[in-house]
């Protein structure tokens, strides 16, 4: 049989840098990177490109060789496309779309609650935020749900760090380990924690942001530990202790503990729509820390939420205590104490716009006051539009917000402005009937509230005359009065005062005019 023609395989061999134009056909590998290729042939042979293809293999950089990938959100029919225009898509490859996030599965993590992911999760900090100076390699690290088991050592979120959950209820960091103080702590720039911040020309703990997880200390000990830092963001995190309804101070364990030293101030922290819940304190300070905000937050099955300026079991506070403190529009409930304390070294604090239903009465409801809802030792701090569930009756024996003797203000909702121990209630106003003999006006003053007397502003209109005057009274096993008015003319209205059971009672009297009198009143007294 006659053999008319033999085709020959071609191939050459060499460096990556030194692959030159093959033939049609020709095979050409590189040994340095191992990888393939083919050459394309010529126009006039019919190929599209003069050059070379790579051929896959197992040695292959598929996404870093795919350009095809646009995104396209198809639904009904419309397909949405990247670019200026549907006619230019803005294409990537696929190793750089998938290099926007970094999964922390990627270093080995589990999180199926049973798998110590302590040290992958670490290490993937580490990469990610400490490894290199270099920004541009920073991104997210995002945790896909699961329970994550922290155990034999804390998580060190460090320097620049950004954490990405899947939800409160989704994410979690569940520490095991009872010989473990906490589930977290921040760190410096090389992951250095505690006495160890900033040694080493490491930068200290700041512009770190955590969101969409759960911190849980399944121990009965601390949750996180923020110290020497600045610029720290929490949003829709929860810290979660292991206690149920906590009575006591006995364990003193707090949700987040803010630690600083004297060169390395904590200062610029956020807790955003965050959950306090199952430990003997929320938050506790004692150090010199500065401008720590939470708001539209939650907090429930706590002793007390909120303690600034002592430490754990009640010692004197470090360097000069926290300052700036400020919690705003969130809820407390089932918290056994008070749901902010600050002792006497803690100024600048302030309450605004939150609501406190089950406080400062060891879960027991009305009538069973223990503490202030609000607790103010010291001067300068500020109580501004909070709600309470607490009633008249037990803020006599335990009030909302206890400033007493400093120079603190609050402004409670429905009730009255408060500077230290000095009250002016809210303007009200009652009215007097034509010609009627001496009767009450409905004001009464208890002594177990108004202790010792107390001043009423008053205003009475009349007809066209009107009254402007003060009714000053005192008593305690009697009663005295005086009344200093001025009026345009006499409004033929008289104001007398009566005591019986430990009680002013102020009386009206007035003439026939055929008029009835509006008298509109504010009370001021020291509480």
């Amino acid at each position: 049989m006659a053999i008319l023609q033999i085709s020959r395989i071609q191939h050459r061999r060499g460096t990556s840098d030194n692959l030159p134009q093959l033939s049609a056909a020709e095979l050409g590998w590189s040994v340095d990177n191992r990888k393939l290729y083919i050459g394309n042939g010529t126009l006039e042979e019919g190929a599209p490109i003069l050059g070379n293809t790579e051929i896959l293999t197992e040695f292959s950089d598929l996404l870093n060789t795919s350009q095809a990938y646009t995104y396209k959100g198809e639904a009904a029919g419309y397909t949405i496309t990247t670019g200026t225009s549907s006619s230019s898509p803005i294409e990537r490859t696929l190793q750089r779309k998938f290099d926007d996030f970094v999964n922390v599965r990627d270093f080995g993590a589990v999180g199926d609650g049973t798998t110590d992911d302590t040290a992958a999760i670490n290490r993937a900090l580490f990469q990610l935020y400490c490894r290199e100076v270099n920004e541009e390699i920073r991104r997210a690290l995002y945790f896909p749900a699961g329970v994550y088991k922290i155990t034999g050592d804390v998580v060190k979120i460090p320097t620049y760090a950004k954490i990405i959950g899947e939800g409160a209820d989704s994410t979690c960091f569940k520490q095991t380990d009872s010989g473990e103080d906490y589930v977290f702590k921040t760190a410096d720039s090389l992951q250095q924690i505690d006495a160890s911040i900033a040694t080493n020309a490491a930068t200290r703990p700041q512009f770190i942001e955590v969101s969409g997880c759960t911190f849980w200390n399944s121990t009965t000990n601390h949750v996180g530990l923020i110290t020497s830092a600045q610029h720290v963001h929490f949003d829709d995190v929860k810290f979660k202790g292991n206690l149920t309804l906590p009575t006591t101070v006995t364990d003193a364990k707090a949700n987040i503990q803010v630690e600083s030293t004297a060169v390395l101030v904590t200062e610029h922290i956020t807790f955003d729509n965050c959950y306090f819940t199952g430990n003997t304190f929320a938050i506790e300070i004692d150090y010199n820390c500065r401008n720590v905000v939470v708001q539209n937050s939650y907090f429930d099955e706590l002793y007390k939420a909120v303690k600034l300026g002592e430490g754990l079991t009640g010692t004197s506070p470090q360097d000069e205590g926290p300052r700036g403190f400020k919690v705003t529009g969130s809820y407390f409930d089932r918290v056994a104490n008070s749901a902010i304390h600050t002792y006497s070294s803690v100024k600048h604090v302030v309450s605004a716009y939150n609501y406190f239903y089950e406080v400062g009465n060891d879960y027991n409801g009305s009538g069973n006051e223990s503490a202030p809802v609000i607790y103010y030792v010291a001067g300068g701090n500020f109580s501004i539009g909070d709600a309470f569930e607490r009633n008249d009756t037990d803020d006599l024996n335990q009030p909302r917000l206890s400033i007493d003797n400093v120079s603190s203000y609050g402004m409670i909702a429905d009730n009255s402005v408060q500077y230290g121990a000095h009250r002016q209630e809210a303007g009200k106003s009652v009215t007097l009937l034509d010609n009627t003999s001496t009767t009450t006006t409905g004001i009464t003053l208890a002594d177990s509230k108004y202790t010792h007397g107390a001043i009423i502003d008053y205003s009475i209109v009349r007809g066209t005359t009107y009254r402007t005057g003060t009714l000053r009274i005192g008593h305690g096993t009697s009663v005295g009065y005086s009344d200093d008015f001025s009026e345009d003319s006499s409004t033929g209205v008289t104001l007398t005062v009566t005591f019986a059971t430990n009680t002013s009672t102020i009386n009206y009297a007035t003439t026939s005019t055929g008029s009835n009198a509006i008298m509109k009143y504010s009370i001021r007294y020291l509480y």
